[in-house]
Parts: C-alpha cells; sequence; structure tokens
C-alpha cells in the first residue's frame, strides 16, 4: 500500500483495505498492509485488530489470526466468532473448543458454531452437552442438533429431538425436514415421514431438490413408493428435473429407474428430466432408447421440448447428421431454438458443411435476432 502526502490514513480505511485483501485472497498484499499498520500505530486497535483476524481467517492462516487475537487486551465477542466459525470450518474442532472456553461472554452465534462444529465431525456427544446447556436456542440450533443425529445414524434420536422442537414452538425449515425424513427412512418410520410430508403440504414449503429427493427416498426405504406421494408426477418428476438441471445425471436416472419400480407411469415432464439427464451424462443410445419408449411403452406423445433434448443430446456427442434428420422428421413446425442448438453443435464441431446447409433454416425464422449473426459470424470465425 502506498501512502501518500495529504492521505488521512485512519482504522477506518485501514479496515477496508484489510478487508479487500482477504477478499481477493491476497497473502502477499495482506501482509505488507499488515506491516503499515504496525507502522502507523493501529496494531493495538481493536476494530483495525478485528479486521486482521477476519483478513487472515479468509487468507486460510488460522494460527496466525489466533495469534493476533491472543496479543488482543480486550478481544470482542466478534472476533472470537469469526475465528471460531473458521475453525469449524476447516474442522479444528479441538481448537475451536480451546477458544470458546477462554471467551468472556458468548452470544448464540458461539453457542450455535460450537454446536454445529462437534455433531457434523460426528461428536454428537459433545453436540447435545453444548446444546443442553444454553437455554437460548434458535432454528439453527435445534437443525444442527437433529442433522448431527441423523448423520451419525442417531435416527431414532433425531425424531425425538423434532418432536422437543416442536413442542417449544420452534419451527422446521426445509434443511430441518431434510435430516427428519433421512430419520424416518433409515427407521422405516413411515408414519413420521407422512406426518413431515403433510407439514410441508399444509405450510406450503417449495419443494427443491433436496426435500423432493429425501420425500421419495424417505417413502421408498418405507416400502411405499408409490401410495404414499399424494401428487406423484410433480414429486418424482420436480426431482428428476432438478437432478439432471443441476448435473446429477446418474442420480436424475436412478430416481427414474426406482419410479418405474413403484409402477408410477411417468408423463411428458418426467421424460424432459430424464432426456435432460441423458444429455448432461453422455448417453445416446440410453436416450434413443427412453425417447422411442415414450410413445411404444408409455403412450407419452413426443412434444417439441423432447425433440429438443435429443437434438442437444446427439449434438452434445458429435452425432450430428442424426440431429439434423431428427429435426426434418419433427411433426411439428420447425422451431428457431432447435435450429439454434443444432447450429451451436455445429460450431462446436467444427462441422461448417453442415452449417452452411441449414443456417439458412435458423435466419429464416428470426431474420431480426441478432444473436442468430453473432453465432454465424463465430463459426467462421473458427
Amino acid at each position: 500500500m502506498r501512502l501518500r502526502d495529504g492521505i488521512v490514513v485512519d482504522s477506518f480505511s485501514l479496515s477496508l483495505v484489510l478487508q479487500a485483501c482477504g477478499r481477493s485472497v491476497d497473502y502477499t498484499s495482506g501482509r505488507r498492509v499488515h506491516t503499515h499498520v504496525v507502522k502507523l500505530g493501529f496494531a493495538s486497535n481493536l476494530f483495525v485488530q478485528t479486521a486482521l483476524i477476519e483478513m487472515y481467517v479468509k487468507l486460510g492462516t488460522v494460527d496466525v489470526a489466533k495469534n493476533i487475537l491472543d496479543e488482543m487486551d480486550q478481544p470482542d465477542m466478534v472476533s472470537y466468532n469469526v475465528l471460531l466459525a473458521e475453525c469449524v470450518r476447516i474442522e479444528k474442532v479441538d481448537l475451536a473448543h480451546q477458544l470458546f472456553d477462554k471467551m468472556p461472554a458468548r452470544d448464540l452465534v458461539s453457542w450455535n458454531t460450537m454446536i454445529h462444529g462437534f455433531a457434523t465431525c460426528g461428536d454428537v456427544g459433545t453436540a447435545r452437552q453444548l446444546f443442553d446447556m444454553n437455554s437460548e436456542r434458535d432454528l439453527v440450533s435445534w437443525s444442527s442438533m437433529i442433522a448431527g443425529y441423523a448423520k451419525s445414524r442417531q435416527s431414532n434420536e433425531a425424531l425425538i429431538l423434532f418432536h422437543d422442537m416442536q413442542s417449544a414452538n420452534a419451527r422446521p425449515d426445509r434443511v430441518t425436514m431434510v435430516s427428519v425424513l433421512f430419520a424416518c427412512g433409515d427407521l422405516g418410520a413411515l408414519g413420521m415421514g407422512k406426518i413431515v410430508h403433510e407439514y410441508i403440504d399444509r405450510n406450503k414449503v417449495e419443494i427443491d431438490v433436496k426435500l423432493g429427493t429425501s420425500l421419495v427416498d424417505m417413502y421408498a426405504k418405507c416400502g411405499d413408493i408409490g401410495m404414499g406421494v399424494k401428487d406423484v408426477f410433480f414429486t418424482w418428476s420436480a426431482v428428476i428435473i432438478g437432478l439432471a438441471n443441476h448435473g446429477f445425471g446418474e442420480h436424475a436416472l436412478d430416481h427414474f429407474v426406482k419410479m418405474i419400480s413403484g409402477r408410477i407411469k411417468p408423463n411428458d415432464i418426467t421424460f424432459i428430466g430424464v432426456l435432460s439427464a441423458c444429455s448432461h451424462v453422455g448417453l445416446v443410445d440410453r436416450g434413443w432408447t427412453h425417447f422411442t419408449s415414450m410413445n411404444d411403452k408409455y403412450v407419452v406423445t413426443p412434444k417439441i421440448e423432447h425433440y429438443g433434448c435429443m437434438v442437444d443430446l446427439s449434438g452434445r456427442m458429435a452425432h450430428l447428421r442424426e440431429a439434423r434428420k431428427l429435426i426434418r422428421n419433427m411433426p411439428f413446425a420447425l422451431d428457431a431454438i432447435v435450429w439454434r442448438t443444432f447450429l451451436s453443435a455445429c460450431k462446436i464441431h467444427k462441422n461448417m458443411e453442415l452449417a452452411e446447409e441449414d443456417i439458412v433454416n435458423l435466419l429464416e425464422l428470426e431474420p431480426h435476432m441478432d444473436g442468430n449473426y453473432v453465432l454465424l459470424s463465430n463459426m467462421y470465425a473458427q
């Protein structure tokens, strides 16, 4: 850091620079600024010391951060909590416990950090001791402890604590319910699992990929794949599509197999997820098998979205002629999105011969779309 005449350097400006070094993970600049902190006489400033601790934590040098904390005359709770959280994150839970014991005062963040740390590393006994010692609890406290029990396969304890949580009028969130559903599946506790599912429906909790997968897995483990899920198509399809969109193609296809084994008939939405999963994983043959089975086996008429998935799959794997043949045989009006998918694949695989034959089809459909001309320009620029 360069100091120029006329520039006032105070604790606030130094703290901002230290924060910037931490965010950019710039260790060299951080050390240089630390040197200036000492030279300028701010080494004992509480505000700057806290900023130094935060910086060194972000730089991954916990030992340096701890040394600064030890040198502070009266370290505040913020400094302790920052260091506690980092120790837990890098799984130095014993060091975190030492710091925790030294704290002159603790807030809920301090307690929750330690409960989460011990629960995550599998020491649920110590986590429970801390949980019981602190009378002030919030959603994080309950969820961390329940998740710790579930992860350690102490599923009965997880369900007992979930009951205690409800008795304490604490409102569970999606994270809590994922852990509880895991415990239900582990114990085969279908009744409790259904209660959780009813709570989700009653409170209109959004079913994301994790929660949807947990619901499906719970019913599967309890032997009630089809009957337990009220909105069968939505739940299974949401999970399959969600997994596919997040790049977990194999997991999505595994859930499709479970769905079929549970005698649940897939619909057109389900197959969008299945074909997308095949595309993400690069399973051309399997994709074609599922595509042809839509009509032949499940009496589901493919829509243009399904054709688009197959064009994407074939294009990704450089099966460009098959992709073009599929487009030309589509029982729909030509679609610009499908042509753009095909031409993008031609660009990736540097097949200008096929691209030149069909670029006119895209330009006729969308003559005023600037992006199409950019695509064309990029293709010739290769």
